[in-house]
């Protein structure tokens, strides 16, 4: 009888712990939210959150966020660059103000599919967008060059890439130690299991939740508002969505298909990053057909958004310098 209460104790502590949570999280939204609301429609049929930020009639620049993450993680860049550029931001499914997804698919493909169809929501026939990505955004990006293979360019001008991987990225993890000699490999099974663990985050105590991702995702110097921020979106991602999208990040092999991505594109990575390391980044800027060079940040960790805003919004306006159309005589004219 004892141990039963003691159970039901502890599962009362965190179903109060999840109800307080899932209200701080309304209001965090509620207060912040910026931008203008567009109704868009999942690949599933589901509700994706979408807003535009910045003048009609500027270059649309689409930001894709990473896992666990929402579309709130991209304010620095909202705050800096809405008054030049046209920003859309939004949330995968399953994270953030975004419908679980209906048909339960958080495969890369999908997600670009989900992709596309923000992208025929808020931008104009007549206009080729800009996409940075971050983390998993940035493996969306390239899933969805993939599916787009041969027609890229026809369809946006520029990419960025930033703090990501598309391999192996549960092998090089430093997440986890390197262990010795033949338990070498450990290392990533253990990454695997973490990243597609079924477990809820809501029922956890938040402090300590707050210490793993700022080891985890953060650089030593990270400001306690980007931890906090950090944390507090991990703990609005649907535990289905980030077991299901943990999964597949695991076993993605997009590094050969890169080549896909044939636009201008440029790749920010941290010093610091432990969950994708700078190696990552090396790879992924010599495989790119067209590639701007690498931006690096060294006492920056995983969250370069949040960490690095100066490195990546000046990444960003170089990028749209770099892919301005040309103009031309006729253009003068008209």
């Amino acid at each position: 009888m004892l141990g039963a209460a003691l159970v039901a104790a502890g599962a009362g502590g965190a179903w109060l712990t999840a109800r307080r949570t899932a209200r701080e999280s309304h209001n965090r939204r509620a207060a912040n939210e910026s931008g203008r609301p567009i109704d868009v429609v999942g690949a599933d049929g589901g509700y994706r959150h979408v807003r535009v930020h910045g003048p009609d009639g500027a270059p649309t620049l689409v930001l894709v966020h990473c896992w666990t993450g929402t579309s709130e993680l991209w304010h620095k860049q909202v705050t800096a660059l809405s008054g030049e550029l046209r920003i859309v931001t939004y949330d995968h499914r399953g994270h953030g103000l975004s419908d679980e997804a209906r048909d339960g698919d958080y495969s890369l493909e999908t997600l670009a599919r989900d992709l596309d169809l923000v992208i025929d929501a808020t931008v104009s026939e007549d206009e080729r967008p800009l996409i940075a990505g971050h983390s998993m955004g940035a493996m969306t990006l390239a899933a969805w060059a993939e599916a787009h293979r041969g027609e890229v360019g026809s369809l946006i001008r520029g990419a960025a890439l930033l703090s990501t991987g598309l391999e192996e990225l549960t092998a090089h993890t430093r997440v986890v130690r390197q262990l010795p000699g033949p338990f070498g490999t450990v290392r990533g099974r253990i990454a695997d299991t973490v990243m597609e663990a079924p477990g809820p985050l809501t029922g956890l105590p938040v402090p300590l939740l707050k210490m793993g991702v700022a080891y985890a995702a953060l650089g030593p110097d990270a400001d306690d508002a980007d931890v906090e921020l950090t944390t507090r979106a991990a703990l609005d991602c649907r535990t289905k969505a980030r077991a299901k999208c943990g999964r597949a990040m695991s076993r993605m092999a997009l590094l050969e298909k890169l080549d896909a991505l044939d636009v201008p594109a440029i790749v920010v990575a941290g010093g610091r990053d432990l969950m994708t390391p700078i190696s990552h980044a090396e790879r992924i800027e010599l495989a790119l057909p067209r590639s701007l060079g690498l931006r690096v940040d060294p006492k920056a960790g995983h969250m370069t958004p949040l960490e690095s805003p100066q490195v990546v919004n000046a990444a960003l306006r170089e990028l749209v310098e770099m892919t301005e159309p040309a103009v031309t005589a006729k253009d003068v004219a008209a």
